[in-house]
């Protein structure tokens, strides 16, 4: 496909509009078609094998980007919010999100930016550096792996990941105050 116009952090408004008021004559729609059957099939190929989800912003990216992993076969996306968020535009993704994608709160809120207003910077990011953070502190404050999981809508087995605990401590964590078990029994490597 033909570069029709530059990035958008280096092209002027005037050429976006220009673009878009003549976009039939600059791009064709076999045109279109091509790029989008090879980026589906790049994310198929990247995404074989794996378990694999996208992120999904609420913006019109978003929307070219969940209809190919669909294609591709990745079914699964996240939409990633925090307590700085317009709740206006939280309510709307929340009614707009494509099926399959998961709103998780990230914790960030003023009170999180104020003891750690380095943290600003990595909003939006997904590094693991932050996540893993953010689950520290939730912990330090002594909130249960059940609590964690809802408010950052992550999976026992995520928080695992981000918390830096070992297996066996984690267990632990996990169990702690419960006094009967199943017919489970968890076994651990001595």
């Amino acid at each position: 496909m033909k570069k029709v116009i530059g990035s958008k952090h280096r092209t002027a408004n005037g050429e976006w509009l220009d673009a878009l008021a003549n976009i039939e004559s600059l791009v064709t729609p076999e045109e279109v078609g091509a790029f989008a059957e090879t980026a589906t099939e790049r994310i198929r190929s990247a995404a074989r094998g794996r378990h694999a989800a996208y992120a999904w912003s609420g913006g019109k990216d978003s929307i070219v980007l969940a209809d190919l992993c669909e294609k591709a076969g990745v079914h699964e996306g996240y939409f990633a919010y925090c307590d700085l968020d317009y709740p206006a535009f939280i309510r709307w993704c929340e009614a707009n999100k494509p099926e399959g994608v998961k709103m998780m709160h990230t914790g960030y809120g003023l009170d999180l930016l104020v003891e750690h207003p380095e943290l600003i910077f990595a909003r939006g990011t997904h590094l693991l550096e932050p996540m893993k953070a953010i689950v520290k502190r939730l912990m330090d404050e002594g909130k249960s792996i059940p609590e964690i999981g809802k408010q950052l809508g992550m999976r026992p087995e995520e928080i695992f990941r981000l918390s830096g605990f070992t297996r066996d401590e984690f267990l632990d964590l996990m169990t702690e105050g419960v006094t009967g078990y199943s017919r489970a029994v968890i076994y651990r490597h001595v």
